[in-house]
């Protein structure tokens, strides 16, 4: 029985065509310029594949060179068109001085691939534990109806998959034995992958460089795991607690966390796994920081007064992906190089990058309009740890221009802080508008799925790609060459945080107008908020005033004839005001002989038909011809002209009136009435404003009833209208104003 991983088609390809297809381990280096990508099944199984191949590449192509020649030999690589094959050759067939590995990648066999021996039969248990996305042990994979007693075969190459990717990322909790273990190493951090135009470019650009001599790294004894003596399983209390230090690069890229052992046999005519057990193995004890290389870190530091330097207040980090808010946040440290200074740098990226960075431009690697793009590949346990959550794979572009500059001498860095910190201010508003709510409505429950969180940050993603190409392209032009780039950025980040905050309170179960007091008090406040953000942005950047597109939104616009006629319709309206109050004999009287017919037609319908013919000569849509009549009729019992001051919307000309108290009242009732009662309300309240001689703006009464009339009732619709009023009821401001009284 064997399974040869060099010959076999296991590892999952892309072709440049676009097709899919398995190749083996030979075909996948030999041929990597005819792939564009190697993609497994999963992040992860995509993520481990990868490592075990960069491996091979640094064993076979790069083994024995100091790092001089190291580098020679990756230019003589790069300008080739593929990998020479006759290296990999003389690699598995062995030659002077050298055994040959070609018997070393049999899945199964005496020595199996990456698996230990000597472990016990009885302990050999479904293969399901292999595979991270059926259910195992602690593992309850949602509609999946595997159980301890199902036995799932699996063929060879997909069992091959798991067994790599398992090795990098499993989970922790109970294996075997006593004493639970802890997740694999690649759980530790988002695996970074450089992203050439094939196969072959990707793996030049990630394979780790040589050593410095002085590395402490550096290992006679750094070997990958084929070539290695198996291990050996000895069953005893200390095998959980076994850890030590990587030998270097090829040890780390290939490091053994479990014992592993598959069984396989024939089923019919086809070889399957049937059987697999793992069971704890050693652990890396290192600071991954020193030698993991795909992979970015980040760090704090304080300045203590007086102090001329800063000292770190914490320990590295490794930047880890996170379900909902994306990887782009931590664009500094996987894009910018080191400070001056490397004692005081906060941010450490992938070393791939530096080796881009570092290429002398005169040799012609790369275009210097060259965008790369970084696949962050890796997953999320459970609070346990036992159990995957979910795979997350993200992308981020890489410009040559900023991996190339250095972030004390550009702006680049500064850049991104502001951008990065303007989205996560946004996303506090957020929180808070929703905290306060809650307080405010006390006994309320607050939803325990992070709703908010979900209708903001997957929005900025692609948003914020395109803002890193644009700054990218602009990186010698500065702070101010770059401001119009900024403005883009702070208009999508702030309009996204708008519509999230629409979202949010269109999911909120209907409650009595009482409560919609609150709910207009905390949206007024996180709409101050947010003004004040854009604000502090504009300052860092030195922008003299923001664009009134920051604090609006436009949610389903109107179509240009539809709103050309309702403008024409509330222009002839205010004519008719106008007319009356122009003291020409002809005209008021006209005027005055119009709107009569108007206020008249309620109570006689003799004169509705004046009141229709005025109306129809500004082509109302067929489902709006009530509500045009509604306002004309409105307009009638108020026409009042805005001479005196300006037109304002119902709910700051009901705060403007000096019963205010009582227009409360009437607010409320309006809140909850229907259309019928509507109208009679309305009324009344448009009564009161002109005895107080207040002018109303009937162009945004208009399209609010319109939207009162059509929506059904409670709706997210009805609901925005309602709250519109109460908040400039209680603001007494519309968003223009708000944005000219805070600038």
């Amino acid at each position: 029985m064997r399974f040869d991983l060099l010959q076999e088609p296991w590892l999952p390809v892309i072709t440049l065509k676009g097709e899919a297809e398995n190749v083996g381990l030979e075909d996948a280096l030999n041929r990597a310029h005819e792939y564009r990508w190697l993609q497994g099944e999963t992040p992860t199984v995509t993520a481990a594949l990868h490592r075990l191949l960069l491996a091979l590449v640094l064993r076979v192509h790069f083994d024995g060179l100091d790092v001089i020649s190291s580098k020679e030999r990756w230019s003589e690589l790069w300008f080739r068109s593929s990998l020479p094959a006759e290296r990999l050759e003389r690699y598995l067939d062995g030659n002077e001085g050298s055994p040959g590995y070609r018997d070393r990648f049999d899945l199964f066999g005496t020595r199996p691939f990456f698996q230990s021996i000597g472990i016990p039969e009885k302990i050999a248990g479904s293969t399901a534990k292999l595979t991270m996305f059926r259910a195992a042990g602690n593992n309850a994979t949602l509609f999946d109806h595997t159980t301890e007693d199902t036995k799932t075969a699996l063929d060879p190459a997909e069992a091959a998959r798991w067994l790599v990717t398992v090795q990098a990322f499993d989970t922790g909790g109970l294996k075997a034995g006593k004493r639970p273990s802890r997740p694999s190493l690649g759980n530790s951090f988002a695996t970074v992958i450089i992203e050439g135009a094939d196969l072959r470019e990707t793996l030049l650009l990630n394979v780790p460089q040589v050593n410095e001599p002085e590395d402490p790294q550096s290992s006679s004894r750094d070997q990958p795991i084929w070539e290695r003596e198996p291990t050996v399983f000895q069953e005893s209390a200390n095998t959980e607690k076994h850890s030590r230090a990587p030998f270097g690069q090829l040890d780390l890229l290939t490091w053994q966390s479990r014992h592993i052992l598959l069984r396989g046999g024939k089923e019919n005519t086809d070889l399957v796994v049937h059987d697999a057990a793992i069971l704890p193995g050693p652990q890396p004890e290192i600071d991954l920081e020193t030698i993991e290389h795909m992979a970015a870190f980040h760090r704090t530091f304080t300045t203590k007064k007086g102090a001329r330097n800063k000292r770190p207040s914490s320990s590295w980090k490794p930047v880890q992906l996170e379900e909902i808010r994306g990887a782009w946040r931590n664009c500094r440290e996987l894009l910018l190089t080191n400070e001056s200074d490397d004692r005081q740098h906060e941010c450490l990226r992938p070393r791939g990058l530096d080796r881009i960075a570092e290429l002398p431009r005169e040799e012609g690697h790369f275009s210097e309009s060259t965008v790369y793009t970084l696949r962050l590949l890796g997953q999320q346990l459970d609070p346990n740890r036992g159990a995957v959550h979910t795979w997350l794979e993200e992308t981020i572009p890489a410009p040559l221009s900023i991996i190339r500059e250095k972030s004390y001498v550009t702006p680049m860095e500064r850049l991104m802080e502001v951008s990065v910190s303007l989205a996560d201010d946004m996303d506090d508003a957020l929180q808070r508008m929703e905290h306060d709510y809650h307080a405010l409505l006390r006994g309320t429950q607050k939803a325990e799925r992070k709703l908010l969180h979900q209708w903001f940050w997957p929005h900025l993603a692609m948003h914020f790609n395109i803002h890193l190409r644009n700054l990218g392209e602009r990186i010698n032009e500065g702070i101010e060459g770059n401001l119009s780039t900024m403005e883009s950025w702070a208009i999508t980040v702030s309009q996204t945080a708008l519509k999230a905050q629409q979202n949010w309170i269109d999911n909120l179960p209907r409650r009595t107008a009482r409560n919609m007091f609150p709910l207009a008090k905390c949206s007024i406040q996180f709409k101050n908020r947010t003004r004040n953000i854009l604000l502090d942005f504009n300052r860092k950047l030195s922008i003299p005033h923001p664009s009134k597109e920051f604090f609006t939104k436009t949610l389903n616009p109107l179509p240009v004839d539809i709103r050309q006629n309702r403008e024409n319709f509330i222009a002839g309206l205010y004519d008719l005001g106008i007319n009356l109050e122009s003291g020409e004999a002809t005209r008021a009287g006209r005027a005055r002989s119009a709107l009569a017919r108007m206020r008249h037609s309620t109570g006689d319908p003799r004169y509705l038909p004046d009141v229709i013919d005025f109306v129809h000569q500004y082509s109302p849509e067929q489902s709006e011809m009530d509500v045009w009549i509604f306002v004309a009729i409105l307009h009638s019992l108020n026409p009042r002209s805005a001479s005196g001051g300006q037109r304002r919307p119902l709910g700051i000309a009901m705060r403007n009136c000096a019963t205010r108290s009582s227009n409360e009242a009437r607010l409320r009732q309006l809140l909850t009435s229907d259309w019928a009662v509507l109208q009679n309300r309305l009324r009344q309240v448009v009564r009161i404003l002109q005895q107080e001689k207040i002018a109303l703006d009937y162009g945004k009464l208009l399209d609010d009833l319109v939207e009162l009339r059509q929506a059904p009732v409670g709706s997210a619709r009805a609901h925005r209208v309602h709250l519109r009023w109460a908040e400039h009821f209680l603001s007494g401001l519309e968003d223009s104003e708000a944005m000219a009284f805070t600038s």
